[in-house]
């Protein structure tokens, strides 16, 4: 029977296109052009047509899909192909013989129907869907290897889970790893368990106490609404009672039962859950198992993610048959080839991914064998990868990068870890504001090691100064009290270490100074000293002999290595701060919050005008529309003009603009990472501030222009009703020119202003030109709070400055 395909997709040459040869010589760029996403989506009896609807209608929703039919956009769909497996420059066959797998793209979209598409994606499903929809390439198993590409796709039941190929992928891993640790949660994975821990015993359906070295399965699931059944002191002995989960009354929560079921088929023993194996109404019990929560997801053999529904009673798709998996694929056979659409976890954006407990299990366990809505996956740390929809017999692999599923201490320095981890973690939900600490701890614990320090509040003591500079990315309000307002603790919404929060920020310790003291109040604990840049080497302080000083040729990244064989695996941003052990006796006892500083604070003015460097980040793109969340606000001098910026959360707008505030200056900082003014090519170092040369400023021209001194109207910010995702705050969009965003100068007209001061007046060629600051507001008793970050040039900051004692709650 001839393939039912319509006149566009009969010249499509599937099986090269698929395989990744042909496209070369029948197409450029690897791609084909299919027609209007409408004509497709009225054809009625092409195979191929009725996929790309089957698989656009999973990915946005076929609602979303209709609804933009309906309006007057009409998209042109393209197909490209694309080497389905991500290592294929690691694999010894040309990329001919790769499978690929292919991606649909619409086009023709204008802005305002694509943010209405992808709206309409995040109201069904949570989040917006920004990656194209896919199809892949079945594997003939009847083909013999020599006669076929490595097609890697295969039907998923989804009436049955294959437990024998699951039973393979760990049998695979533990054959290539079996005498290497699994790194990312530092621990030895490859042992069982020093930890004395009560588990589930699933063949006698109770609870027992193992002991150490004791192998068990964790489970990593959401509670949701609260849990009928769990461990409480006045039930232990009962649960403790062989068979009695099997009773009607005592049956746990459906997921756990589900990953009891899955322990059982895959032929092990023990299963760890947090609501049955801890004891939920014994302080001392909670405090002791969360404590070392980090090291018991470390430890298990693998962990099951529940990564589908959004409570404990939904369960494990396909395990049970009370929790169906969702019949999602589709194939069709042309050209002799079966094809079907991709089945996509998208565990990122599930909601068992967003919350702040679940961050700590999935980047500490060394193994995680994950239950999608639709499919199972399975990674490990050393790079095993396993998908249901995918066969990986015969020496096939199939690898994705998920630069989430551990902490990347291979490709980022510690401190890039440590700020990657919080931002990703800040970003997801906690319920219990004191928990803020509690659900990071794991990670926390693991990274003491490489910083050789505790860490105080969530941030580093090593490397103290540094940790203060985290920023808001968008809506963040004054959390719970308990913690201070210097630490992303004391605060609810997502923060990270850089405006345009970027995986890395290369140089950024090398190239910030601290310039005040720091104390944790009524004790003798320093956490921080003010310091200059050596010339030469602008981080070495103490402890020199240690360390020895690298420099990336292709990032241009100064970094260092400990000579202690311990770090070896570790690159360092600095040299650290020694924390002696008394400190660590004392933090590890408790004190008190509160942070006395010795440093340089000086007066400027806020009003509503907004900073206008260019800043890419969403809170500054969501400025520009008027709906305002973070905002970077201009800081004036007495001149009105503008020494710097400072971010802020919109709704404490009122409370400070048209008047003068107390900024702290925590550190000294240089405008780049590379190619400063200060940066030294020969030495490949930042050359110190006191070592500038005497007239060595570039001033800008000092005549006056029109343009650049135009007004900028000036507007109020008025306390909204109530807390939305980004209040109005003005009656029209903010100017496109205003004074600290455009000079002119005489040598090479119109210019922008691309530092955060007004560069007409406050030169950018000065060495360490940037004072990264603290706003600060004071509440009670002379305890002030952070109010804001921002920065603000040397020159003006130092011309009006006075050094006091403050203290930081």
């Amino acid at each position: 029977m001839p393939d039912s395909l319509c006149e566009q997709c009969s010249k499509i040459p599937f099986r090269p296109f698929f395989q990744g040869t042909g496209y070369r010589h029948y197409y450029s760029d690897n791609e084909i052009a299919l027609g209007t996403l409408e004509r497709i989506w009225a054809e009625c009896f092409c195979h191929f047509c009725g996929l790309i609807k089957h698989t656009l209608g999973i990915h946005y929703g076929k609602n979303s899909v209709e609804k933009l039919l309906r309006s007057n956009v009409t998209p042109t769909v393209f197909m490209y192909c694309v080497p389905l497996d991500q290592a294929y420059d690691g694999f010894q066959r040309p990329i001919q013989d790769i499978s690929h797998y292919v991606d649909f793209g619409l086009y023709g979209i204008s802005k305002d129907a694509s943010a209405a598409f992808y709206a309409e994606g995040l109201a069904r499903i949570g989040f917006a869907v920004r990656s194209n929809p896919q199809v892949i390439a079945l594997r003939d198993i009847d083909a013999t290897e020599s006669s076929q590409p490595m097609h890697f796709g295969r039907t998923v039941d989804p009436s049955e889970i294959e437990w024998s190929m699951i039973k393979d992928w760990i049998a695979s891993c533990l054959s290539k790893h079996h005498n290497t640790k699994l790194t990312s949660a530092g621990y030895d994975s490859q042992q069982p368990h020093q930890l004395e821990l009560r588990v589930i015993d699933v063949s006698q359906s109770c609870i027992v106490t193992i002991p150490p070295r004791t192998q068990y399965v964790a489970l990593s699931y959401v509670w949701g609404r609260d849990q009928a059944l769990k461990l409480k002191r006045n039930n232990l002995t009962l649960l403790s009672a062989e068979g009695c989960f099997d009773s009607e009354g005592l049956r746990p929560s459906r997921t756990i039962m589900d990953g009891m079921r899955v322990v059982q088929q895959l032929g092990y023993r023990y299963l760890w859950v947090d609501a049955l194996c801890i004891i939920q109404d014994d302080a001392e019990n909670i405090q002791a198992n969360i404590t070392r929560m980090g090291q018991i997801y470390s430890e298990a053999f693998f962990t099951i993610a529940a990564a589908a529904g959004t409570d404990a009673d939904f369960g494990l798709p396909g395990v049970s048959p009370e929790c169906p998996r969702s019949l999602k694929q589709k194939s069709v056979t042309v050209q002799g080839l079966t094809i079907a659409n991709r089945l996509h976890p998208n565990v990122d954006y599930t909601y068992w991914n967003k919350r702040g407990w679940t961050y700590q299990e999935r980047m500490l366990s060394p193994r995680l064998l994950t239950f999608t809505p639709s499919h199972i996956t399975y990674r490990c740390d050393m790079g095993c990868n396993q998908d249901e929809q995918f066969y990986t017999h015969d020496g096939a692999h199939f690898t994705a990068i998920d630069m989430t599923f551990k902490l990347q201490f291979e490709a980022h320095n510690i401190f890039e870890v440590y700020a990657i981890a919080v931002t990703q973690y800040t970003k997801r939900v906690i319920t219990n504001p004191m928990d803020k600490i509690k659900a990071f701890e794991g990670v926390l614990d693991l990274l003491r090691h490489p910083f050789e320090s505790p860490f105080f509040f969530g941030l580093p003591v090593s490397m103290f100064h540094m940790g203060l500079l985290w920023m808001p990315l968008g809506r963040c309000r004054r959390g719970d009290k308990r913690f201070p307002s210097w630490s992303w603790a004391g605060w609810e919404g997502a923060v990270a270490y850089d405006y345009h929060e970027t995986d890395s920020n290369p140089n950024l310790c090398e190239r910030t100074i601290s310039q005040c003291t720091i104390r944790i109040d009524k004790t003798n604990i320093d956490l921080s000293y003010s310091s200059e840049p050596r010339t030469g080497n602008a981080s070495c302080t103490e402890n020199e002999d240690r360390w020895t000083r690298h420099f990336d040729e292709e990032t241009c990244e100064v970094y260092y290595k400990d000579s202690k064989r311990e770090s070896q695996l570790y690159r360092y941003p600095r040299p650290l701060s020694i924390v002696g052990q008394e400190t660590w006796r004392l933090l590890a006892k408790g004190v008190t919050p509160i942070l006395r500083i010795q440093g340089r604070v000086a007066k400027f003015r806020l009003t509503g005008q907004h900073s206008e460097v260019v800043d890419i980040s969403d809170a500054a793109k969501s400025c520009k529309k008027g709906q305002h969340k973070q905002c970077n606000l201009a800081i004036l001098d007495s001149k009105g003009r503008a020494a710097g910026r400072v971010r802020v959360d919109a709704y404490t707008l009122p409370k400070l603009q048209n008047q003068e505030h107390k900024f702290l200056a925590l550190s000294r900082s240089t405008l780049y990472f590379h190619d400063d003014v200060s940066w030294d090519e020969e030495s490949k170092a930042f050359r110190s501030w006191v070592d500038a040369p005497a007239g060595g400023e570039v001033r800008r021209q000092e005549e006056e222009y029109e343009e650049y001194h135009k007004p900028f109207a000036e507007w109020t910010a008025e306390a909204p009703s109530e807390l939305d995702d980004g209040h109005p705050l003005l009656s029209e969009l903010l100017p496109e020119i205003d004074r600290s965003g455009v000079y002119k100068d005489d040598y090479d007209g119109l210019q922008e202003n691309s530092c955060s001061f007004d560069a007409k007046h406050y030169s950018d060629k000065v060495f360490w030109p940037i004072l990264n600051v603290l706003l600060l507001f004071e509440k009670r008793g002379g305890i002030v709070e952070r109010c804001g970050i921002g920065q603000i040039h040397v020159d003006a900051f130092y011309a009006i400055d006075n050094e006091e004692p403050i203290l930081l709650g």
